[in-house]
């Protein structure tokens, strides 16, 4: 199944906020990294004084938070405006957009979920392709596409769970 639309900066912006409160994959690796941001600051600190003060843990902390909300600013910035193609397959996911195409595999997807108003597909990096209601003519396209996509990748997990 083949869609194409196109896709606001702001609503790939609630698709991270979105997922930052349901995806736990996505807290994980946010919020690791947020840490890891904060400590390599308090060790910085510490490196350079041989001691820590109050304000370095606040600078470290501040420092981490700042991350995880300089993301979505970031996303908002970079975010590709042009019209999407995307792709899906028994094998993957296949986008393009603009010039830049990229393939994704089933075993590489966390999550499908759908929401009032778009679809999520997140991957195992937290890459979110955010999919609009707008880029489907009517309903029974938006829930073909969503039990295609749901049963592609949920035929994925139990290959990857035999295997194991």
């Amino acid at each position: 199944m083949i869609i194409e639309y196109h896709i606001g900066r702001l609503d790939l912006v609630k698709s991270y906020f979105y997922n930052l409160r349901h995806s736990r994959r996505t807290q994980l690796i946010i919020f690791d990294v947020a840490a890891l941001v904060t400590l390599s600051s308090l060790f910085r600190s510490y490196r350079n004084h041989g001691n820590l003060v109050f304000s370095d843990l606040v600078i470290a902390l501040l420092l981490g938070l700042g991350l995880i909300l300089v993301i979505p600013v970031l996303i908002f910035l970079t975010s590709k405006t042009q019209n999407r193609t995307l792709s899906i397959s028994q094998e993957g996911i296949e986008t393009k957009i603009g010039s830049k195409e990229r393939k994704i595999l089933w075993k590489a997807v966390d999550s499908v979920v759908s929401i009032e108003d778009r679809i999520l597909i997140t991957g195992k990096t937290a890459n979110v392709y955010t999919i609009p209601a707008s880029a489907f003519a009517n309903d029974d396209l938006r829930n073909k596409f969503i039990k295609l996509t749901t049963q592609y990748h949920e035929n994925a997990k139990n290959l990857v769970n035999n295997k194991k």
